[in-house]
């Protein structure tokens, strides 16, 4: 309401007029925001993108050598030892915990396993496309530069870590073997050096557990015979003792008893020598015991280098960036009109920021050089409604 004769008409808000602001902030809002900003964001996008392009080309191409291997079968079940205890009638299961295949993706990455694959020499170009080769070591070809030998193995050998991945397949039992290098031949070697070394690490246990089998059944075949001569040496007193051993149920039933034990004693040492004899086959046995079904050289794929990937994964990060950039800024403009003193504090101090100093006036306090001080953006309430005037009572 206003009074008359004091020559001017007293402001009256927006808000006292009748008009109100909703307290959440619709979808239209948010809607408009991007098509006032709409410049920005196709400039980031597009800019991001192109970054992304620039990076599949100048980064470094990388290749995969595949490799596919299956586990070969158990002889004898168990080993000779199941030939032992099928003699007392128990069955030994078949499949050993160290045969299965993840056994086998965990040794690929075990670290003495590694440790020797980077400890031996491989060929590479000299340079990419080169027909010309040298010898070198991986602490080479990852450029670890450190003086002590071993630490540079060791640190190879953790860097080879994140260039291999295995798979295993439940249903199959196949075990995927992928080596990943800079250069193509060098990843195929690196691949075929592990299998190589997997297949030596089971030959070298087999003949350990066989010959560690062999000097045990060495000690009880010895064991055994003693026991079966005094067992034959025990009945063969006895028949010279009883010759009419038959007449008599008790002395028919001690001799049934120390046959079944002379008996039961042959069968033993007959056994054991069946053992005995496996036992020094797989010690010096020298049969691969992984198939491989994929070798590394006919699998090998180039990775990394994909334009599309790259400027897919650039759009994303560049249109987030923009969202993130345009949000930012109306949600600054809007505190500005809540909170106006705030807003332009906000401002001076933007403004002592090194690189700011070009945007002060001659006078460097702040204000611009036509001298107008910078002020917050105003809300809608707090424009100036020319009232009504009010008739005299």
């Amino acid at each position: 309401m206003s009074a008359r004769g004091y020559g001017h008409e007293t402001p009256v808000p927006a808000s006292t007029a009748g008009h109100s602001r909703p307290d959440g902030v619709s979808a239209i809002a948010l809607f408009n925001v991007l098509l006032r900003n709409r410049g920005t964001l196709l400039r980031v996008t597009i800019g991001a993108a192109v970054v992304g392009v620039v990076l599949a080309v100048v980064l470094p191409r990388k290749y995969t050598a595949v490799s596919r291997f299956m586990p070969s079968a158990a002889d004898a079940a168990a080993g000779p030892m199941a030939g032992l205890a099928a003699t007392f009638g128990v069955t030994v299961p078949g499949a050993r915990p160290s045969e299965s295949p993840d056994f086998y993706a965990q040794l690929l990455t075990s670290r003495d396993l590694l440790l020797e694959a980077a400890a031996r020499e491989y060929t590479v170009p000299v340079e990419p496309g080169s027909a010309d080769s040298v010898q070198v070591r991986l602490a080479d070809v990852y450029e670890v530069e450190v003086p002590d030998s071993a630490v540079r193995v060791g640190i190879a050998a953790s860097l080879l870590r994140e260039d291999i991945v295995v798979t295993v397949d439940p249903r199959t039992t196949l075990v995927t073997l992928e080596t990943t290098a800079l250069d193509p031949a060098l990843a195929v070697q690196l691949n075929a050096t592990l299998i190589e070394l997997t297949n030596q690490f089971n030959l070298e246990k087999r003949r350990s557990q066989a010959r560690a089998e062999r000097q045990f059944i060495e000690e009880r075949m010895a064991e055994l015979r003693d026991e079966l001569l005094e067992a034959e040496g025990e009945l063969t007193r006895f028949l010279e003792n009883n010759p009419r051993y038959q007449a008599s149920p008790r002395l028919a039933f001690e001799a049934q008893r120390l046959q079944a034990q002379v008996e039961s004693r042959r069968m033993l040492v007959s056994s054991l020598v069946q053992m005995y004899e496996q036992s020094r086959i797989e010690e010096v046995r020298n049969i691969p015991v992984i198939t491989v079904i994929d070798a590394p050289g006919g699998l090998v794929r180039r990775k990394g280098g994909e334009i599309v990937l790259y400027a897919i994964v650039g759009l994303a990060v560049g249109l987030l960036l923009a969202l993130f950039y345009v949000y930012g800024k109306e949600y600054l403009r809007a505190e500005g009109r809540r909170d106006p003193e705030a807003y332009r504090e906000f401002v001076r101090l933007r403004r002592l920021f090194p690189g700011r100093e070009s945007g002060r006036g001659r006078n460097g306090d702040g204000r611009s050089g036509g001298g107008a001080q910078l002020e917050p953006p105003r809300r809608p309430a707090d424009r100036i409604l020319p009232s009504s005037n009010v008739p005299d009572a």
